[in-house]
């Protein structure tokens, strides 16, 4: 630094040229600094307890990687096969009474089922659904219950009071006589008692003919 006239100092040229040389490379050093920064991401962490990551942002900050969202089940429930007509959708009783009332063709049911719903569906689609209800509304009813054992007894009522007319007959056909059927169920237990009967019949009831006696007596 040079003094002028005056004892006052005076900036010296290389002086400033120095200060000068000294911030540009400051400015460069930082700017290289920068780019080794952005071009190595911040290092992750894994979090031994839950097993999810973290990672360190530019600031040193380290945050939660957020988990993974599964995905919600989009099934409708329109799809679901009623079990009673009464829990059966407006859709699926369209199609029963289109089916078995109207008695429409599979395509006819096709085109109002995806004008009801707004959705395509297969050629097959129906008549595979069609079944599938028919199916679960074919469960059997309690009220039924008690009818269910009338009607066993009334059939057998019924075979019981006609079975020897039928053996009978039967006998007849095979070359033998012609008998009484109140003769053939006393011979019939006769021979059930004294352990006369042929290969194959001795397995036979001889207790039976009480209940077949009544029953004729009876009619």
């Amino acid at each position: 630094m040079d003094s002028d006239d005056g004892g006052r100092a005076t900036p010296d040229a290389s002086d400033s040229g120095t200060d000068e040389k000294m911030n540009i490379e400051d400015n460069i050093t930082g700017n290289v600094k920068g780019v080794e920064k952005s071009n190595h991401p911040a290092p992750t962490r894994t979090n031994k307890r839950g097993g999810t990551k973290t990672t360190d942002d530019d600031d040193g900050n380290i945050g939660r990687t957020p988990k993974k969202l599964k995905p919600k089940n989009t099934r409708d429930k329109k799809t679901t096969i009623p079990t009673s007509y009464e829990t059966a959708s407006m859709e699926d009783r369209m199609l029963l009474h289109m089916k078995e009332v109207e008695m429409k063709s599979w395509s006819e049911i096709k085109t109002q089922w995806e004008a009801m719903t707004g959705t395509k569906v297969g050629n097959s689609t129906l008549s595979t659904r069609y079944l599938r209800i028919k199916a679960k509304l074919a469960g059997f009813k309690p009220e039924d219950g008690e009818k269910l054992i009338q009607a066993k007894k009334k059939v057998e009522e019924k075979f019981e009071a006609t079975k020897w007319n039928q053996i009978a007959a039967t006998l007849e056909m095979m070359g033998g006589s012609k008998y009484p059927v109140s003769m053939l169920r006393k011979q019939y237990k006769e021979l059930c008692s004294s352990k006369k009967l042929v290969a194959g019949g001795s397995n036979a009831n001889p207790e039976a003919s009480d209940s077949e006696d009544a029953i004729e007596e009876k009619n």
